[in-house]
């Protein structure tokens, strides 16, 4: 690569393309990198990302002299971002403690689990629409990676079949927003998707609190009305995360990990002849092709990392996928390997921020790449390139053209 460390971009095409000789080279050279665009320290060794995950009161996610904010009462129609209260996403403890446990058993991999027979249904349903309307070809993300997820999530939460596109809509842009190299305009758009969506759920707070449904939203409400501390705007916030961790996360997996078979036909033909490898396969493409690729926090006070000395209230960015390709904790990391059994890989990342919806990717994406499998048996990559998203920070793709006879 010819390119020097002063010059490292992340908003270069190339980079969006494949990031990762990019994150070697940093790794080899300056694993503790100080990328002044951000002003922030960017770290790719598995044994810094972990230390900085693992432990929220030297690294938080607020700044460390962030004076504490009352949320606005919410109106009918919100004006104003600053009406809606952070998402436990970026909140530490004691309120990210509170949200997390009032939220986290819709998540259990037993509940979860009883949703695969729904699951099921609705990529069978899926799949034949994609036969039924391709001659041979059509796009896995538009057709079956993009669909599933969100209405999976969607009927979790109770959103109405008819707003189901509005709501994947939403969900598409105020993804952006969580990356920071996108053009002002695309950040400004992100905000203005929080408020339409923080606008609609107020709506659809109101309507469950007169007609309550066997959904997580009316479960939400009903936690909110028996006093245990969750505001209207908490509930509002919350869905607007799930809608992330519940929709996005797993639509990448899904993508990024059928085109990293196609494209290592060795091991997607190993996992058509053996199923029973589906759970290491999917924690392989987790760490292979993470959707995330980066999350942030802030040191609480001055320390050394490496050997550079991190200020208090510093921006730390951890490189999830950098770290799950660090050769002094996984052999041959540039090789995809479903066999691989020593995968402590942090694709979810790591601590109290563990992925909320981790539980659902890991029953939603071995379904979906079963039944695709089985479905297509000579699934092989369409003409066109595949589009990458020029999101950095949740690595999917736009498109991914695919074929089958």
């Amino acid at each position: 690569m010819n390119w020097t460390l002063e010059q490292f971009d992340p908003t270069q095409r190339e980079f969006i393309e494949d990031p990762y000789p990019y994150y070697r080279k940093l790794r080899e050279e300056d694993p503790v990198h100080y990328y002044a665009p951000f002003g922030s320290w960017w770290l790719t060794r598995y044994k810094d990302v972990s230390m900085v995950l693992s432990d929220h009161t030297l690294f938080m996610k607020q700044p460390p002299t962030q004076l504490d904010e009352v949320p606005s009462p919410l109106q009918p129609d919100l004006q104003d971002l600053n009406e809606i209260p952070e998402s436990m996403l970026f909140l530490d403890p004691p309120d990210h403690t509170r949200l997390r446990s009032l939220v986290t058993k819709a998540f259990t991999p037993r509940v979860v689990e009883n949703l695969r027979p729904r699951i099921e249904e609705i990529v069978r349903s899926t799949i034949h629409s994609a036969k039924s309307i391709s001659n041979g070809k059509f796009d896995l993300m538009t057709e079956i990676a993009f669909p599933v997820p969100a209405i999976v999530i969607a009927e979790m939460l109770g959103v109405p079949i008819e707003d189901r596109d509005t709501f994947k809509g939403w969900s598409a842009r105020i993804i952006k927003g969580l990356d920071g190299t996108q053009p002002p305009g695309v950040l400004m758009d992100a905000a203005k998707a929080d408020l339409e969506l923080a606008n609609y759920f107020s709506k659809l707070i109101e309507q469950r609190r007169r007609n309550k449904q066997n959904d997580l939203l009316s479960a939400l409400i009903t936690t909110e009305e028996e006093g245990r501390k969750l505001t209207v705007g908490e509930i509002i916030s919350t869905c607007g995360l799930l809608l992330v961790a519940g929709h996005e996360t797993t639509t990448n997996l899904i993508g990024n990990g059928i085109r990293a078979l196609i494209l290592h036909p060795d091991q997607l033909k190993l996992l058509r002849e053996h199923q029973e490898f589906m759970p290491m396969a999917i924690e392989e493409l987790l760490r292979f092709e993470s959707p995330v690729q980066r999350t942030a926090r802030f040191a609480s006070k001055e320390m050394k990392i490496g050997d550079k000395t991190i200020g208090k209230g510093a921006g730390v960015i951890t490189l999830l996928a950098a770290a799950n390709r660090d050769p002094s904790v996984f052999a041959n990391p540039e090789n995809l390997d479903i066999t691989r059994k020593e995968n402590p890989h942090v694709g979810f990342g790591k601590g109290i921020h563990y992925c909320l919806g981790a539980p659902l990717a890991r029953l939603e994406a071995p379904i979906v790449i079963r039944m695709v499998l089985e479905a297509f048996p000579d699934l092989k990559l369409g003409e066109g390139k595949a589009q990458w998203n020029s999101n950095t920070v949740i690595r999917g793709l736009k498109s991914l053209p695919v074929e089958f006879n």
